[in-house]
């Protein structure tokens, strides 16, 4: 019989032996175990078996080395000593799109763990998007903007190096309570569906009467 793990073998009743047909495939499967991955470790253990471990430090070590060559919308890095560029990018925020353009900034003393973000606000004339350097936002969603870090520049002895926050496009597929028209932080509101779009549905706070 053949099982999910591909072992020729059958089961012995209590009045077999096992000999050759029975042991020898289970040998040849245990001799067969292996590692596909080179992120997966078998090793032999003090129970007469084998530990199967994740080097997970290898997949950290492998991802870094594709985050730094790997180019694409949003990619940072040192140009010479103290110049940081970052790719041009593109933020969806529900059906809302807004591209950010390439930003470079000559780093100097005080920029150390400072980043490029950008903000994306409604200055009146509907939402808009812009980049500037600053340290990085305590929270990402305020009462009317949001607010998204992109890259954070860190020098470590002399040497400043460009930590990625997002690398390729943004893409937040439910947009925060300020961004959905008619929201007032004020007032007691809903959020409801009407005809495929999404709106704030406001209510008057009833008094209770007091009997006079």
């Amino acid at each position: 019989m053949i099982y999910n793990n591909n072992l020729h073998v059958d089961y012995l009743s209590e009045t077999n032996i096992a000999g050759s047909l029975t042991v020898n495939p289970i040998i040849r499967w245990i001799q067969g175990i292996q590692a596909i991955s080179e992120f997966l470790t078998l090793s032999p253990n003090g129970s007469g078996s084998v530990d199967i471990d994740l080097d997970f430090a290898g997949i950290c070590a492998k991802t870094l080395k594709l985050v730094e060559k790997s180019y694409g919308e949003f990619k940072a890095r040192i140009v010479g000593k103290n110049k940081l560029q970052i790719a041009a990018g593109t933020i969806y925020v529900g059906d809302k799109k807004f591209s950010i353009p390439a930003y470079n900034r000559t780093l100097g003393a005080g920029d150390s763990g400072d980043c490029m973000k950008v903000t994306i606000a409604n200055n009146g004339g509907g939402w808009s998007a812009s980049a500037s350097w600053g340290v990085m936002p305590p929270v990402a969603v305020t009462d009317t903007t949001l607010v998204i870090p992109i890259c954070k520049a860190v020098k470590s002895g002399k040497t400043w190096q460009a930590w990625q926050c997002q690398l390729g496009s943004v893409v937040i597929p439910f947009p925060p309570a300020c961004m959905i028209d008619g929201y007032d932080k004020n007032e007691a509101q809903s959020l409801d569906h009407n005809k495929g779009t999404l709106q704030w549905t406001t209510y008057k706070i009833c008094k209770k009467d007091s009997g006079a």
